[in-house]
């Protein structure tokens, strides 16, 4: 028994201290292959911190010529700066296309002596210049991109409010030019629209086709028209887009539009291609916000790249209009007899003209009074009336058939009439920016015309309340009631700050 206890503390003995020698003999191993691991990661640290070092002296290497590129990007424009300062716009010959223009000014557009700075938008246009033209209403402002384009090639894309208006400018170009100028809206038929997308994307090449007018609307909702742009684009014949009517693009504006906000998108996508902006009517705040939603330098700045944007603003003086505010009589009745006899003078009898009313109902309230009770015959014109009665209205006024329409803000943009004698308005508008270009309808042709503004209280209450809730809105009611009730300052002089 003895000896079998012996024997079995022996074995146990011995099968600890295996059991022992072996755990230790792992242990060593694990330690061993703890310490080649350690090992690795450190040689393979040291790889890294090379390749870092690398990198990072690439990288320093990298910033370095960053900086002299921009340094060397800022010396050209610099240079860019001076040499187009150097230019003088104003020069009849000093271009290579000085001879040309002039031949073209004198052929297509009967034009032989140019208002006031647009000889120098129109060079600084063909130098591929981006600019602002600030140009007062029946100044000449289309001639601006227009004669560029024809002259140039390719495809200028002009951005205009109103159906209306394109088709005016389509139909007169076309008249001067045929086939210069086509029309992207609601209205062209899809047959026509396909052959317009056609020639963009052609660049204008080999077609007659020049200018393509359209509205901001069909820019922003036609992915057809954008490809077509950028084929024309890439091909080089996108040669610039002209803004319409650019104080829509400002809420400080008094005719802002939505959808014109949306054109910060043409800078972005076609960043080469030169803008044109032209306006009749723009504070310095409404440049500046035109400025930034187009994309264009700001007066006085450059953009990253270098360029600068050329601001031409015209004298807003209208000499030949003569400005009168008169008071408006309490009533109905009274107001509209005070309107007729005003028709009916020596001055304004026969004569042709614009009377501007409030909505829709006075338009045809005062039409009919005109007609049936001031031997004053006169047409309605406004936004209730079908397409095609206005159409007609607007036809018969500019051949001279109908001599007196009374009218909303409906009759606005576009409405280009030569021999207008007079604008009347029944009710004061709704800020003095719109009443400058209403008025402006009147003498386009050079002659002596008249403004009358017939101003009461109650219509200020009228118009305030309507727009009171807009931006600006109230404020630009106000100074339109302050100018009727100054009698002190010139009213040339107030229209023309």
């Amino acid at each position: 028994a003895e000896a079998e206890a012996e024997a079995k503390a022996k074995a146990e003995a011995e099968a600890e201290a295996e059991a022992k020698a072996k755990a230790e003999a792992e242990a060593e191993a694990e330690a061993m292959e703890l310490h080649r691991r350690e090992q690795q990661l450190d040689e393979e640290l040291a790889d890294i911190q090379k390749q870092m070092d690398i990198l990072q002296q690439r990288a320093n290497e990298i910033y370095a010529e960053k900086s002299d590129i921009e340094a060397a990007r800022a010396l050209a424009a610099t240079q860019a700066q001076a040499e187009y300062a150097r230019r003088d716009y104003s020069s009849r010959s000093a271009f290579p296309w000085s001879a040309e223009l002039t031949a073209m000014l004198r052929g297509i557009f009967g034009v032989a002596e140019l208002r006031e700075n647009q000889l120098e938008a129109m060079n600084a246009a063909l130098d591929g210049r981006d600019a602002f033209v600030v140009m007062r209403t029946g100044g000449g402002k289309s001639l601006l991109y227009q004669a560029p384009a024809l002259l140039e090639g390719g495809i200028t894309i002009v951005v205009t409010p109103l159906i209306s208006l394109i088709e005016d400018q389509v139909e007169t170009l076309n008249a001067r030019a045929p086939g210069a100028a086509a029309a992207l809206t609601s209205a062209t038929p899809r047959g026509e629209q396909a052959a317009v997308h056609r020639a963009i994307k052609a660049g204008g090449d080999g077609v007659a086709l020049r200018l393509v007018y359209l509205t901001p609307e069909r820019l922003d909702k036609s992915k057809l028209l954008m490809s077509a742009l950028q084929a024309a684009s890439d091909c080089g014949g996108l040669k610039r887009f002209a803004i319409d009517e650019a104080h829509c693009c400002s809420e400080w504006g008094h005719d802002f539009r939505e959808d014109y906000k949306k054109l910060d998108r043409l800078r972005r996508v076609f960043h080469a291609t030169p803008i044109i902006a032209v306006t009749a009517t723009a504070s310095p705040a409404v440049v500046i916000d035109v400025c930034k939603i187009l994309g264009v330098a700001k007066p006085g700045k450059t953009l990253s790249d270098g360029r600068s944007t050329m601001f031409f603003r015209s004298s807003t003086n209208r000499p030949k209009i003569c400005y009168e505010v008169r008071p408006k009589p309490r009533g109905a009745k009274a107001a509209k007899e005070a309107l007729g006899e005003l028709l009916r003078s020596p001055g304004l009898r026969g004569r042709c003209g614009i009377v501007y009313c409030h909505s829709q109902n006075e338009c045809e309230d005062v039409a009919q009074s005109l007609t049936h009770e001031h031997n004053t015959p006169c047409y309605p014109y406004h936004a209730g009336m079908q397409p095609e009665a206005r159409a007609q209205v607007h036809s018969l006024w500019r051949s001279g058939h109908v001599r007196v329409v009374a009218a909303t803000i409906a009759f606005g943009l576009g409405i280009d009439k030569a021999d207008v004698r007079f604008v009347v308005h029944y009710v004061i508008s709704k800020s003095l920016e719109r009443y400058y270009q209403e008025s402006g309808r009147a003498g386009r042709d050079g002659k002596p015309a008249r403004a009358i503004c017939f101003f009461g209280p109650s219509d200020f209450v009228r118009v305030a309340s309507l727009d009171w809730y807009k931006h600006m809105g109230l404020q630009n009611a106000r100074s339109m009631a302050a100018y009727c009730l100054n009698t002190t300052e010139c009213r040339r002089s107030i229209l023309a700050r």
